[in-house]
């Protein structure tokens, strides 16, 4: 059984197809993938598990909600709890895409 906003659901667990897990990561967590980055992650099994019906993805909630859990890190009761490596990563994440950056203005020039 479906309504027309991609939900199925059964007596035992309920999933959610592409768009709609999609929309379900960004409302109730505020995590940003859309269906098409959704599949991309499949594809190279980096995404949520899913199950395969007619063609189609369809993902469990409970399988979205650890995908969520796992990309917001864990869960801090103080701000002195961060881990002492996130300012590291930020700094390697925008020299990687500098990086990234300038090597597209290259090829562009070419």
């Amino acid at each position: 059984m479906s309504d027309d906003k991609g939900v199925w659901q059964s007596s035992r667990r309920g999933v959610l197809k592409g768009t709609a897990a999609s929309d379900y990561l960004r409302d109730n967590w505020r995590v940003q993938c859309s269906a098409r980055k959704l599949g991309k992650l499949a594809a190279t099994g980096e995404g949520p598990k899913f199950y395969i019906y007619n063609n189609e993805r369809l993902y469990p909630f409970s399988e979205l909600d650890a995908f969520a859990e796992a990309k917001l890190g864990p869960l801090l009761s103080q701000i002195d709890a961060a881990p002492q490596d996130v300012a590291a990563t930020a700094n390697v994440d925008a020299a990687a895409e500098k990086e990234c950056r300038q090597r597209r203005e290259k090829w562009f020039r070419r």
